[in-house]
């Protein structure tokens, strides 16, 4: 019988490494958004806008992110993520240099 990960063989299955690097970003975006609440008055008192300004904002921020992500994840998903990756470089690059 061959040794498992040989050539022919059952390979093992590591889903632990995965799993735990998902739980790790779930915990970090989920653990940010919802810790948002906390900095709602500060941020409104040193921008000096009332909080139903500064709530409506970041709550048209958040709806406008989750109705676009769909159409620019397509995009991203026929051009690749190449473009972008430019795109970035070259604005930086000049934020620097200016």
């Amino acid at each position: 019988m061959p040794a498992p990960g040989a050539a022919g063989g059952p390979q093992p299955r590591r889903f632990w490494f995965p799993l735990i690097c998902d739980a790790a970003i779930l915990t970090i975006g989920i653990g940010a958004r919802q810790s948002f609440g906390l900095f709602q008055k500060p941020i409104a008192a040193d921008r000096k806008v009332g909080r139903e300004l500064w709530l409506l904002a970041n709550a048209l921020a958040m709806l406008l992110t989750g109705a676009f992500s769909p159409f620019l994840g397509d995009i991203a998903d026929r051009f690749g993520t190449a473009p972008c990756g430019r795109h970035r470089r070259s604005s930086l690059r000049r934020r620097h240099v200016s």
